[in-house]
């Protein structure tokens, strides 16, 4: 063992010449000597911890990974906090898929009480902690974490929207069940949006309390709602398939708006909402723009790609969509699955909330199953090297929208954590301000 603290030059030149399991060693052998956090934060020993974090998952070895992460976090203070949203981030998505929620909400406590210095980070977290349908947990990140997201200055206005739509969509919810106009009403002014909300609640209180239901709309009602672009009439159709699915699953209404609105929007640029026509060059596009370089919004396209069975369903079951419109989409979504199969072939396993969800109609069961046993081996298997490119730009898209979509992140219009010149605190408030007025005129649209 070399001592760290009094032969440092020694240290780090053996470090790079040794093998994998030797720098595990001698990691975990500086987390037992207790050297200062301080002069670990000087000496930058946050580089090592996370490269070999990130190279121990590239090569399968996570319970290495995790075993470093916890002896971390238990060994050091100070430089733990540092570091954090770079280690405790894969024992979020690790404790997720092992079911091991103890350990999950202590990995999950430094993001919480961080909201807006790492947002960035916990917001991929967060979706996937939504998409598991972890529904409790969801809503109380959001109500807690959504003004302190909206109030921070590390933070572009509008970044807590996503938080805010989840209320929005479990107030639904909850109106869906209890019919109970008053509390609504209640949520929807505490979060500046409409509370003029009567042909929702209408629509919403005729499905609850319906029985068998009939299609919401006849295949030529439909079509006269797309050629007189109806809004409110189409927003009706969500609205019953954001019912469906609570029916079939327990998905909440947030899950199912992130899988309707995506493709909805997307048929509707196309002009093919009349009969549901799903192309393939559309959808691979439309998913593609979950995957772009550094996104942070795959669990995005995951929850969308693997929806769209669940759509087709809902539509066959409203005679919305003939069989032959509804069979080549499943198509289109089997033939971009295996792309993202191709890409994440190392660590699929990372989505399995997929899986978590009760089986599509259109899916049999022995498909299912096996996509399912598929993702799970990636989990399992510790002797495949990965092939993809780490750290690097998604294989998935070509160069040109790689660009493009980087260009998202650095430029107006992007993702909202998108990094820019930074301010002033007094031009921060101001625009923040401003942001708040603007969102509560939208709210109220």
């Amino acid at each position: 063992m070399i001592p760290y603290t009094e032969q440092k030059d020694e240290w780090y030149g053996n470090f790079m010449q040794i093998s994998s399991d030797e720098k595990y060693e001698m990691i975990m052998e500086v987390l037992e000597q207790n050297v200062p956090d301080d002069e670990l934060i000087e000496d930058d020993f946050g580089l090592i911890t996370v490269e070999f974090k990130s190279d121990l998952i590239h090569d399968n070895q996570y319970e290495k990974a995790i075993h470093m992460i916890e002896k971390t976090k238990e060994s050091t203070d100070k430089f733990y906090q540092n570091e954090f949203p770079y280690l405790s981030n894969f024992a979020v998505e690790y404790y997720l898929y092992t079911k091991d929620f103890d350990k999950l909400h202590v990995h999950l406590h430094p993001f919480i009480a961080n909201p807006g210095h790492v947002y960035e980070m916990f917001l991929p977290l967060y979706e996937k902690i939504r998409f598991y349908q972890m529904d409790e947990l969801m809503l109380k990140l959001a109500e807690e974490l959504n003004e302190p997201i909206q109030d921070s200055d590390e933070l572009i206005p509008g970044a807590e929207s996503d938080l805010i739509d989840t209320i929005f969509f479990n107030a639904c919810q909850e109106f869906y069940q209890t019919l109970d106009t008053q509390q609504l009403e209640n949520t929807l002014r505490k979060y500046d949006y409409n509370t003029n909300f009567e042909p929702e609640q209408q629509f919403l209180k005729k499905i609850a309390t319906a029985g068998d239901e009939e299609p919401i709309f006849t295949r030529n009602d439909w079509a006269t709602v797309v050629q007189n672009n109806s809004k409110d009439k189409a927003r009706s159709l969500f609205w019953a398939f954001a019912v469906y699915m609570f029916k079939k699953g327990n998905f909440h209404f947030s899950i199912s708006a992130s899988i309707w609105f995506p493709y909805f929007n997307m048929l509707a640029r196309k002009e093919s909402l009349s009969n549901f026509r799903l192309q393939y060059q559309d959808l691979d596009e439309l998913i593609g723009k979950f995957f772009g370089f550094m996104s942070n919004t795959e669990e995005q396209g995951f929850a969308l790609l693997w929806g769209i069975p669940y759509i087709y369903d809902f539509l066959r079951d409203q005679q919305l969509v003939t069989e032959e419109i509804s069979d080549k989409a499943l198509e289109h979504v089997a033939t971009v699955k295996n792309d993202l199969f191709k890409v994440y072939k190392d660590d699929i396993w990372r989505f399995d909330f997929v899986h978590t969800w009760v089986k599509p109609s259109s899916v049999n069961d022995e498909s299912f199953t096996e996509e399912k046993n598929h993702f799970h081996q990636t989990f399992l298997d510790r002797t495949m090297k990965r092939s993809s490119t780490k750290n690097g730009a998604n294989p998935f898209l070509d160069h040109s929208v790689q660009m493009s979509l980087f260009d998202d992140l650095v430029n107006e219009g992007g993702n909202k954590q998108q990094t820019k010149s930074q301010p002033t605190k007094a031009a921060k408030s101001k625009k923040r301000k401003k942001a708040k007025q603007q969102q509560k005129k939208n709210r109220k649209k």
